[in-house]
């Protein structure tokens, strides 16, 4: 088991997103829900950035799907790994933190469970600085102006 997790940029998912042909708002909620916490980092973003309920419906169909696939096949596959290992894969791959507890906590048990919890919550505060920072800086949607910007360019424009 390697050391450390790789997570891959946000250039390339926004990449395979573009790739699979899933656009703007459900893009950016799907990555959120995958990389951070589900359902709850879906719901939390969508409050900053107001998609449409469509996409919100998307993005969660979507995570769910993922996870009710975790659930089944994680516990399998994860008896090839120590607990520990296995409690640091399921908390890092699994994306929504209720699937994280049924896949690590009871159906493969032990520490496994503990350890898994401990990493997913981590992982789930990430929640603060992506709603904090909100849509600010990415590529679909430049980071809007400040007020003082605005008036400043209204004065120079007179």
């Amino acid at each position: 088991m390697p050391d450390s997790v790789h997570v891959a940029p946000p250039s390339r998912v926004r990449g395979l997103g573009r790739l699979l042909g899933v656009r703007g708002d459900a893009r950016l909620l799907i990555g959120v829900g995958t990389g951070i916490c589900g359902a709850s980092a879906i719901a939390a973003t969508q409050a900053v950035v107001k998609a449409k309920e469509s996409q919100v419906a998307y993005a969660i169909g979507t995570i769910f799907s993922f996870n009710i696939v975790a659930v089944l096949a994680f516990p399998q596959i994860g008896h090839l790994l120590a607990p520990h290992a296995f409690g640091l894969w399921a908390g890092t791959a699994i994306n929504d933190t209720s699937s994280v507890v049924a896949a690590a906590g009871y159906a493969y048990g032990g520490d496994a469970g503990s350890y898994a919890e401990v990493v997913k919550l981590t992982r789930s505060l990430m929640i603060i600085p992506i709603v904090r920072c909100g849509r600010s800086g990415t590529p679909e949607q430049p980071a809007p102006r400040t007020a003082r910007r605005r008036r400043l360019r209204s004065r120079s424009a007179v």
